[in-house]
């Protein structure tokens, strides 16, 4: 993708509109927008930092624990007649 963009500002650059570039790379119309506001920000051609779904943390069971996947509780109910 960071190919992608470099490409992408380099047209913006060299003066393309974002209708010819979309055209060119078959991206959508959105895609040359935010790389253009995001090299105009960071003056980077990849994603800003810490975009994306962030990574789940998952705790091993060691020795001896019981692996519980949620709270369980047991309801008893008695009725009366």
């Amino acid at each position: 993708m960071s190919e992608l963009c470099q490409k992408i500002v380099e047209c913006i650059s060299a003066g393309d509109t974002p209708t010819k570039i979309q055209k060119r790379f078959l991206v959508p119309c959105q895609t040359v927008y935010n790389v253009k506001k995001v090299y105009e920000e960071t003056g980077l051609t990849k994603p800003k930092p810490g975009t994306g779904r962030p990574r789940s943390v998952s705790r091993k069971c060691g020795e001896g624990e019981e692996h519980n996947q949620g709270v369980a509780i047991n309801i008893h109910l008695e009725t009366t007649t």
